[in-house]
Formats: C-alpha cells, sequence, structure tokens
C-alpha cells in the first residue's frame, strides 16, 4: 500500500499494528489520514511508562510502512474522566476499551442480553 484509498485500508493497518499491544491502560485508539499526516490517537488513563511510549512508536513504524509516502505523527493522551461517545477519535476507532458509563446506568455486573 503507498496511500490509503479509503479509511479502511488506515484502519486494517492500524488494527494489525497494535494487535498484541493493547495494555490494559488503553482507553482508545485511533488512526487517521488529514491530508498526507497519518495521526495515531492514543487515550491512556495514566502517564505512559517508557515501554508504552515505544510500543506505540513501533505501531506507528508498521503503519507508515504501509503508507511511505505519508508522515505520521503520535498523539498520547491520558484522560481519567468519562470520555463521551463523540471524541475526536471516533472516526478512524480502532479500538475502545469498554467502560462503565455512569449517563446510562451501568452497573459493574455482566451484561445479558
Amino acid at each position: 500500500m503507498t496511500s490509503p484509498n479509503a479509511a479502511g485500508d488506515l484502519r486494517l493497518s492500524g488494527v494489525r499494528a497494535f494487535l498484541g499491544i493493547i495494555r490494559p491502560e488503553f482507553r482508545r485508539v485511533g488512526v487517521r489520514l488529514n491530508n498526507s499526516i497519518i495521526t495515531v490517537d492514543v487515550i491512556l488513563d495514566c502517564p505512559p511508562s517508557g515501554d508504552v511510549v515505544e510500543e506505540i512508536a513501533v505501531a506507528s513504524t508498521e503503519i507508515i510502512a504501509d503508507f511511505p509516502d505519508l508522515q505520521i505523527e503520535e498523539r498520547i493522551t491520558v484522560e481519567t474522566g468519562h470520555l463521551s461517545q463523540g471524541h475526536a477519535i471516533d472516526d478512524g476507532l480502532i479500538y475502545q476499551r469498554w467502560e462503565l458509563d455512569p449517563g446510562r446506568g451501568d452497573t459493574d455486573q455482566v451484561r445479558t442480553k
């Protein structure tokens, strides 16, 4: 792949790059393309350790290897409060941790359908 023809190409590349490195502190991971820059957004629930920063860098390297004509940037954010459903990375979302939603009355019991 040299340039993502669709958002799906970039998402698949992101899923493959992050496969196996998602840690418990990861809340959301997203990838998106704006002009010629791929942005990797990672939201954590605590400040990242050196290992986490390294793993995100490795995943970013794997993504940019699929699109060598583009540039890549990483944004690591720490957020401990409730994440809204309309968060900025939702358009390229590749991972989201399930969390209790106090606004919906979720409990920590297992949901059944």
